[in-house]
């Protein structure tokens, strides 16, 4: 298990998709993973992971992201 406290930095769509991009790096390998809130509820889906945990700071923030929970409730809907 791998936990990291962070903020929301940035959001963005990419390809009418919403991400978060998280203050902390998400590394390859999370994905399908969740984002959790201050209450560990589920906010987020990790999808994109930077190559590892330490190239973090060579890596851009377009490089690792998570999905809206609410994105993914609306497609299962």
């Amino acid at each position: 298990m791998y936990k990291q406290w962070g903020t929301v930095s940035m959001k963005k769509v990419r390809s009418a998709v919403s991400y978060i991009v998280p203050s902390v790096i998400i590394a390859k390998g999370n994905s399908g993973g969740p984002v959790l809130d201050e209450k560990y509820r589920v906010v987020a889906v990790a999808s994109r992971g930077a190559k590892s945990l330490s190239a973090a700071g060579n890596t851009d923030s377009d490089s690792y992201g998570a999905i809206y929970i609410t994105h993914i409730k609306k497609l299962l809907s």
